[in-house]
């Protein structure tokens, strides 16, 4: 038998994808902050626009790979994006 899981079962496994995210994102925010100095030590601009294409078309990849909507997808990296450049100017 196939045995359903409760409603408190499946929120602590939320809670447990949850805690990765915020593990991940912290690595990616370090990752980007590090580039940001980088950036300015070579006075290089911060917004790269080739490379944000190249990271959307990726993700959009990544989303029908792992069948998630990739407006999903392109909704929580624009975001993501965006608070990065915002990291890296401040």
């Amino acid at each position: 038998l196939l045995m359903k899981k409760t409603i408190a079962e499946l929120r602590q496994e939320i809670n447990d994808v949850d805690e990765q995210l915020v593990k991940f994102l912290a690595q990616r925010f370090t990752l980007t902050q590090k580039i940001g100095l980088l950036k300015k030590e070579t006075t290089q601009p911060i917004e790269d626009p080739t490379r944000n294409q190249e990271m959307k078309n990726r993700q959009m990849q990544l989303a029908k790979l792992h069948t998630i909507k990739p407006e999903i997808v392109d909704q929580i990296f624009e975001k993501i994006i965006a608070l990065s450049i915002k990291e890296q100017t401040s």
